[in-house]
């Protein structure tokens, strides 16, 4: 093989890698969490209504938000809404984290197929 070829297949190893991360990554990132006994999946939808709902319950210390999680309708008062939305905001960027640490290990040679699957992508709160 001529190095030529080989640089070529180490292109191809590389993007392998980096789709097979961004593919975990979002699976971790859309699994969801579990926040103060409450089961969420964080689709892109539902991250940015969790955002949209933390604005409105922020300046309404009476606010109560209906929501609607894995386990049925839950009354959710602002403060719980934006702990939520935190929980929610952490476990997405720890996720991305993850990724970026990820990447590292394929453009130093170092990744494995253990690394992409082992813990950090998913945090329960």
């Amino acid at each position: 093989m001529t190095a030529a070829e080989k640089a070529a297949r180490d292109v191809l190893i590389a993007a392998e890698w980096v789709g097979r991360i961004a593919d975990r990554r979002y699976a971790a990132e859309t699994s969801g969490t579990v926040v103060s006994g409450h089961a969420d999946r964080h689709r892109r939808p539902q991250q940015d209504t969790h955002q949209c709902c933390c604005a409105l319950g922020v300046p309404k210390n009476d606010y109560v938000l209906r929501w609607k999680n894995s386990e049925g309708f839950v009354d959710l008062p602002a403060v719980q809404v934006l702990a939520i939305a935190d929980a929610v905001s952490e476990h997405v960027q720890l996720c991305f984290d993850r990724e970026d640490a990820l990447l590292v290990a394929v453009a130093d040679g170092s990744i494995t197929a253990e690394m992409v699957e082992e813990g950090g992508l998913i945090k329960k709160l």
